[in-house]
């Protein structure tokens, strides 16, 4: 294969989890079967139950991964940004599409066609293992989210939620402050706790009367880690 990769893309790839352990010669090859593809803020990639042809890479913005209910609402069920990998599962098992994927904002995606993907996990095993392991924490990322809505407030729910955003993408402020870059909608967040987006509205701003967040137009910030973490218990 020729190698006519860009060294920004190999060096992106250099930070994603799924390809660690692996050279820079080895990423070049990977890279080179990679596609950029562009969103619009509020266009949609993939819906439930269409063909899963690829996988999506995040070089730049944000896409929501979200699942109609019965009656006709969403339930996010994950927010991704950079870095992070979506629409994996399709081409493990084949099987159509199991959520709708839309970009919140401007999004670049490097994709992956299914034959390409298999053809890499054969050559590098490694991805095939990192790919394991990425699936395994998702899993249990997963039966977390279930046992919150089970057992916490709304309160407690939103205050998990935030945190675990912050863990994944946020940037320390200080030892005790961290800034979560994404777009947070009160929407976004009610669809991910399972509740409605009044109960959140009150939530925030019960929590910038306490002093924890700070919001600026769709963005938070926890001014409080410790605090903020001591209202699940």
């Amino acid at each position: 294969m020729a190698k006519t990769t860009s060294t920004a893309l190999v060096t992106f790839l250099n930070d994603v989890p799924m390809f660690e352990g692996l050279d820079i010669e080895q990423l070049e090859e990977i890279a080179q079967a990679f596609k950029a593809r562009r969103y619009k803020a509020k266009q949609h990639i993939f819906y439930e139950s269409d063909p899963g042809l690829m996988m999506y890479l995040i070089e730049e913005g944000q896409v929501r991964i979200y699942v109609n209910t019965l009656d006709g609402s969403e339930t996010s069920v994950v927010m991704l940004s950079r870095g992070q990998i979506f629409g994996e599962l399709a081409l493990i098992d084949e099987d159509p599409r199991s959520a709708n994927a839309v970009a919140i904002s401007k999004t670049v995606c490097h994709t992956l066609h299914r034959s390409a993907f298999h053809e890499l996990m054969e050559r590098f095993p490694q991805i095939a293992r990192n790919t394991m392991t990425l699936l395994s924490r998702r899993v249990r990322s997963t039966t977390r989210h279930v046992e919150s809505l089970v057992s916490l407030d709304v309160m407690q729910r939103v205050a998990r939620t935030l945190l675990d955003l912050a863990d994944k993408h946020g940037t320390a402020e200080s030892d005790n402050q961290i800034r979560i870059d994404m777009v947070l909608r009160d929407a976004h967040v009610a669809s991910m706790v399972g509740a409605s987006r009044e109960s959140v509205n009150r939530t925030f701003r019960s929590f910038r009367d306490l002093g924890l967040i700070e919001r600026k137009s769709n963005a938070i910030t926890i001014l409080d880690l410790a605090q903020m973490r001591n209202l699940l218990y």
